[in-house]
């Protein structure tokens, strides 16, 4: 915006960032590690990636000063391992790239984090370090992850500490250990799903992280379909390898939490059903699922058919239909007072659109025709609700 100014402005707003822009170390940390502009330097244009290598040689040049005062470094890295950080990560990796014995720096970093309290820590950092200490030191840096998957402190960190220098087949066991002491959170976990850095791994590799987060349920089990998702993005034939989990996925369907927000997993979900579901009736796993789907529909529609397995019903009932409807329409027949919730699922709901397309409609109509004649008291009268009775041909 120089362009604008008045005559000398410039200059003044020059001698002004001069003036203002630290130069005591302490001030350095806060501004280039914890506070860094996104946009730093400003008065530079460059496009993305080269911005980027300006601030980390930035932080670098920062790490170089400081380790010729060690002791004050060692202060800084608690700072800059409490809360928000924006460049912490490329602090630590600096500090094991520049360090002439970056091993040193170890229990001073771990200990950083110890110090800070638990709902304030930050592993930027810690990741950082040992990211770039594997390209010196790998033993080291596997010592620390088998540590850490046994730790309450760090076993939180394990998810973003493999995913900073690439996650090996190894890190999938490390981390279900973790899991089953209770020690990891789903949230921590969700980072894996960027970067695509999961989908390196073969289906066999990271089947038993899948097969574990689908059976801990809740929030472990929404991350579970993101990871799923996102590991099979592009690559649907990975599927193939992974129909036991799609099975798991559709058993456990009823223990996804209900929430706003993000509806990604409910995304993914339909994807890799519809995948397999799309296999037709003679598919074993085709049917079973089918089967199940509908099982867990009947048994959570009041909290989980519009999420999950609406979208997937028009599917259901035209592909499955001698397995899916005698199973609904016993569910709707002998339950009066959960029938309504069923109206919901199988009708179209408000639309302003011209042609309604209820997921009932889906249903041949000779089968559904059959069960209002099964049904006169409780079939014509729910078809009536949930078909729209004008459309437009």
């Amino acid at each position: 915006d120089r362009d604008g100014l008045d005559a000398g402005g410039e200059e003044r707003f020059r001698k002004l960032i001069e003036t203002l822009t630290p130069d005591e170390l302490a001030d350095r940390v806060r501004f280039l590690v914890t506070e860094m502009p996104w946009d730093y330097a400003g008065d530079e244009k460059h496009d993305f990636d080269l911005m980027n290598q300006r601030q980390g040689d930035a932080v670098h040049q920062l790490v170089e000063d400081l380790l010729k005062e060690p002791e004050m470094l060692a202060k800084f890295l608690p700072q800059v391992s409490r809360g928000e950080q924006r460049m912490s990560s490329v602090f630590g990796r600096a500090l094991a790239e520049r360090s002439s014995d970056p091993l040193v720096w170890q229990t001073p970093v771990m200990a950083a984090v110890e110090s800070a309290p638990e709902k304030e820590r930050n592993f930027a950092l810690l990741a950082g370090y040992f990211a770039a200490l594997a390209e010196r030191h790998p033993k080291a840096v596997e010592t620390f992850k088998e540590q850490a998957s046994q730790s309450g402190v760090f076993a939180p960190a394990l998810p973003v500490v493999c995913w900073s220098m690439g996650i090996c087949e190894n890190d999938i066991a490390l981390v279900c250990k973790a899991l089953d002491a209770g020690l990891i959170t789903a949230f921590a976990l969700m980072q894996w799903t960027f970067g695509g850095v999961l989908a390196k791994l073969s289906p066999p590799a990271v089947e038993p992280l899948f097969d574990k987060m689908l059976g801990l349920g809740e929030d472990f089990y929404t991350v579970a379909l993101n990871l799923m998702g996102m590991y099979v993005h592009g690559r649907a034939e990975r599927l193939e390898e992974l129909r036991p989990q799609l099975r798991l996925a559709a058993t456990f369907a009823g223990q996804r939490p209900k929430r706003g927000g993000s509806q990604m997993d409910a995304h993914q979900f339909k994807e890799m059903m519809g995948w397999i579901l799309a296999k037709g009736r003679e598919d074993p796993d085709a049917g079973a699922i089918a089967i199940t789907l509908t099982k867990q529909l009947i048994a959570n529609v009041d909290n989980m058919g519009e999420g999950l397995i609406k979208p997937l019903l028009p599917g259901l009932l035209s592909g499955f239909p001698e397995i899916v409807w005698p199973l609904v329409g016993q569910a709707i027949v002998s339950d009066r007072k959960r029938a309504w919730q069923f109206e919901h699922v199988l009708g179209s709901g408000f639309s302003f659109s011209d042609r309604q397309q209820p997921p009932i409609l889906s249903l041949p109509d000779d089968i559904l025709f059959a069960w209002c004649h099964a049904h006169p008291d409780v079939g014509p009268a729910f078809v009536a609700v949930v078909a729209p009775v004008l459309t437009n041909g």
